[in-house]
């Protein structure tokens, strides 16, 4: 796959470098912009060869790599939630308390640090125990037989 990608950017990028060096000789374009397009050429063919020259092996199931990554994204998801949910809320609820819009001052900088750096915190925790409880977190689920 990342060779039929890489050799479709290599085309892509060989038609691209072609046309600018028609619309240079046209006049078209000033010699600004064709050696941009040359320099980004030149990154792009190394970028193909980077990818071309990547090693590929087949990636063999693990049943524990399956339940590491679904407890990270319960966790993630969790932090997400309660990130935004606490955003919203506490919004609203100083937005009603105060009569106003959120002040720039202590408490605007209290109201984000409690959204966005204890939020994610609480969330996570939560996210964890959900995944504890859940059927996620039973090993026999991952295995490949």
């Amino acid at each position: 796959m990342e060779n039929t990608l890489s050799k479709i950017y290599i085309i892509g990028n060989s038609i691209g470098l072609l046309l600018s060096l028609v619309f240079f000789a046209v006049g078209y374009l000033d010699w600004l912009w064709f050696s941009r397009k040359i320099k980004a050429s030149i990154g792009g063919y190394l970028i193909a060869l980077i990818i071309l020259k990547f090693p590929t092996g087949k990636v063999k199931y693990e049943p524990n790599r399956a339940r590491k990554l679904t407890r990270f994204f319960f966790v993630l998801a969790g932090a997400m939630f309660t990130s935004t949910l606490l955003f919203f809320v506490t919004g609203y609820l100083l937005i009603t308390i105060l009569g106003t819009k959120i002040p720039v001052d202590p408490i605007g900088d209290v109201f984000l640090i409690f959204s966005f750096g204890i939020g994610p915190i609480i969330g996570s925790v939560f996210g964890y125990a959900i995944f504890k409880k859940s059927k996620y977190s039973n090993p026999t689920l991952y295995s490949s037989f």
